[in-house]
């Protein structure tokens, strides 16, 4: 254990998560459990597709917990796979501290999350095929 007070600095988050959850437009900001990789450790994973507005914001929720959000650290409503990523943390607006998926509506996606001690990353991958829309 390190010892002594100090500074300035926030203390670490107590945990990085355990359980993952994507939550944003799609479920009215919600939680849908992202399924653990069988073999990939760290890995989580979810489908999503996108709805008729042809825009789907969204973050990820760790534990059940609102106040462990991780989401792109610089850019709001971020559409590259490769920004920084804060968290586990709270967030004040969660329509600014989310990702975005824009496409055509009934795409579907494959959301990504990984979450290892030193690199946490995020990504989409699109799904062949069109959801079936009612």
């Amino acid at each position: 254990g390190g010892g002594g007070g100090g500074g300035g600095v926030p203390p670490p988050p107590a945990t990085w998560g355990k359980r993952f959850y994507l939550s944003g437009t799609f479920n009215d900001w919600g939680m849908d459990f992202m399924l653990p990789h069988e073999r990939i450790p760290a890995l989580h994973a979810i489908e999503i597709a996108v709805g008729e507005t042809g825009e789907e914001l969204f973050n990820v929720i760790a534990n059940e917990d609102a106040a462990l959000v991780y989401y792109p650290r610089d850019t709001p409503r971020c559409t590259r796979r490769v920004e920084p990523i804060a968290g586990p943390e709270e967030i004040e607006i969660k329509e600014e501290c989310c990702w975005a998926i824009v496409a055509s509506p009934g795409s579907r996606f494959r959301v990504e999350f990984h979450c290892a001690p030193h690199a946490v990353s995020l990504t989409w991958i699109p799904i062949a095929g069109k959801a079936l829309m009612e």
